[in-house]
């Protein structure tokens, strides 16, 4: 039975086949239809006549989608030995097999590694973390951006007109940041350097200014090494007199900026992938007139470009649109607004960690970091054979962590005595 509302499959058995009267609840649910970077939730559901696909129609978006209801079967054969360890790359059931005969007892331990799949991006799950002072290097850190595996931090600011570099000890914690060297980009952007974008590989990076009307291009010799920069002598006018912060196409092939009179995120195509001098034809454009207004900051979209949020830095409220067609803001519907706690006046703005963290800068001395995501483990399942004491399996070990659970059969498997022996090792 499918309720819509919370996007929740729930399973019952019919004593009786085809007879509802005879149905009770398995206390089985799954939320695969809700919240899984697809939709929120389908209209109808159908199985597959063997029942190992479920299809679920989502009317707003004109998509069907497809999903297995196999599990991954993990089997602890008891015939090889006794101590298994199982980390899972997906959801699972837990198995045993070939146990000794009835009258011996037969027994393993398990070692079962929590895993699980990033939920980012979630402005529901917004809450505030920790702040970074940078007054070392600038009072006016108008943006921020991150090397890909977290640990290199990026601050642009328009005091000293200049990148300033950082190492993190802990990938993604800013309170670990410690200076490293900084990149004057005065020559070419003047006294507003508003907003800064890497290319992925940390061989690039790309400067807004908010003086000149442009975006400028520089060269690392060493990826993500600014002491290495050089201007790439490119750049490419915005046409637009308040162009504020940029974000690119993982690809390299659109560019995005918002303009605070304009009251749009433009979309323009480069010619040749992230060589800016090739920029200039308008893929698309996102209208927040009715929502911003003139006070649009820093724009970021998720990783597979299928949100796109806007900072609002007067009313210290963050904006996203859902995209149905994933970076093509023509295809955007407004999803909903937060603000923002213990920030004024923000300003540029990126994700990182998969999504599970946001960061602000505010044109003040600090960086700001926030929680927008956490980990979901799989889901393990365990069959009716193996009886838990107390009669309920245990739930997921945390990402991060390792249960220890014991099984014991004397009559050859047809039942096992289950346990959880240890909750979250370390």
């Amino acid at each position: 039975m499918y309720h819509s509302h919370y996007g929740e499959v729930h399973q019952y058995t019919l004593a009786t086949a085809f007879d509802l009267s005879t149905a009770s609840y398995d206390s089985v649910k799954t939320i695969v239809l809700k919240d899984q970077g697809t939709f929120v939730g389908a209209d109808s559901i159908r199985f597959s006549a063997d029942g190992t696909k479920l299809y679920a129609l989502d009317s707003g978006s004109d998509t069907i989608y497809q999903y297995s209801t196999v599990l991954t079967t993990a089997s602890l054969d008891l015939s090889t030995g006794s101590v298994f360890e199982v980390t899972p790359t997906s959801d699972i059931q837990v198995t045993l097999i070939n146990p000794a005969a009835s009258g011996t007892s037969s027994g393993a331990t398990l070692l079962l590694d929590g895993g699980g799949v990033a939920n980012g991006y979630d402005l529901d799950l917004l809450s505030f973390d920790q702040s970074f002072s940078v007054s070392g290097q600038e009072t006016q850190a108008n943006d921020v951006a991150f090397k890909g595996d977290g640990t290199k931090m990026f601050v642009l600011g328009i005091n000293g007109d200049d990148v300033n570099e950082y190492t993190l000890s802990t990938a993604w914690d800013i309170s670990t940041a410690s200076f490293v060297d900084s990149f004057s980009v005065a020559t070419q952007t003047g006294t507003s350097p508003y907003s800064i974008f890497f290319k992925p590989d940390g061989t690039k990076f790309y400067v807004m200014s908010n003086t000149n009307d442009r975006i400028y291009q520089y060269s690392m010799s060493t990826a993500w090494d600014i002491s290495t920069s050089s201007y790439d002598n490119k750049s490419h006018p915005t046409d637009n007199t308040n162009p504020r912060h940029l974000w690119f196409k993982p690809d390299g092939t659109v560019v995005y900026y918002t303009d605070e009179v304009a009251d749009l995120v433009y979309g323009e195509t480069l010619t040749t992938a992230w060589d800016i001098s090739t920029a200039g034809t308008y893929q698309s454009f996102l209208d927040y007139s009715g929502t911003i207004g003139n006070s649009a900051a820093g724009v970021a979209f998720n990783d597979d470009g299928t949100k796109v949020f806007v900072i609002d830095s007067a009313s210290n409220e963050i904006y996203y649109w859902d995209l149905s067609t994933a970076w093509d803001l023509t295809s955007s519907t407004l999803n909903t607004n937060i603000t923002i706690p213990s920030i004024s006046g923000p300003q540029g703005i990126t994700f990182g960690d998969s999504g599970k963290k946001m960061y602000l800068a505010n044109q003040g001395n600090s960086i700001y970091q926030y929680t927008t995501g956490e980990d979901v483990p799989y889901t393990i399942t365990y069959p009716s054979t193996i009886q838990f004491s107390g009669g309920t399996a245990p739930t997921a070990p945390a990402v991060g962590d390792t249960d220890v659970l014991t099984f014991n059969t004397t009559d050859g498997g047809t039942t096992y005595n289950a346990a959880l022996a240890i909750d979250g090792a370390s």
